[in-house]
């Protein structure tokens, strides 16, 4: 909801930006309280060896779909695109498996089925208000899509 409100200001180019640098700052200050603090899962550590591309691979690849998605917002409505999100969770655990071996637990399924269905039940809750909006003859409601790429954000 946040990108497609950015999406009409700003150019996905500087909205990838501005997601680095908070991003950064906010797990900055988290990284230097942990930073000796004795917790294993919380200290952390320069990464060896493969795990350098795994680091990179993953920045590129979220950089790269995120400007795809915000390049995508300004063509359909969230609830339109929502449904791609969930190929991310599907793409999470192929990947978890092939690179880690690692599999996820029932309780991890469940939470994956209350967050598909969710989002189904909102998409199928917008598509229904839309619908019942044409019905009515008032359009006004429903914000209108522009496939106009220079038009102003």
């Amino acid at each position: 909801m946040t990108t497609r409100a950015l999406s009409r200001d700003l150019h996905p180019i500087a909205m990838q930006f501005h997601t680095a640098w908070i991003g950064f700052a906010l797990c900055l200050p988290i990284l230097m309280l942990a930073n000796g603090s004795g917790v294993a899962t919380l200290d952390p550590i320069w990464p060896e060896g493969r795990f350098w591309l795994f680091l990179i691979g993953v920045g590129l690849a979220s950089t790269v779909s995120h400007m795809a998605i915000t390049y995508a917002l300004t063509f359909a409505p969230s609830s339109t695109l929502a449904p791609l999100h969930y190929l991310e969770i599907i793409a999470a655990v192929g990947f978890s498996y092939l690179l880690f071996g690692t599999f996820p637990s029932a309780l991890t399924w469940i939470g994956i089925a209350i967050i598909v269905a969710s989002g189904l039940y909102i998409i199928h809750r917008e598509h229904a208000a839309h619908r019942d909006a044409g019905r009515a003859g008032d359009l006004t409601s429903v914000p209108p899509v522009t496939n106009d790429l220079s038009a102003p954000r």
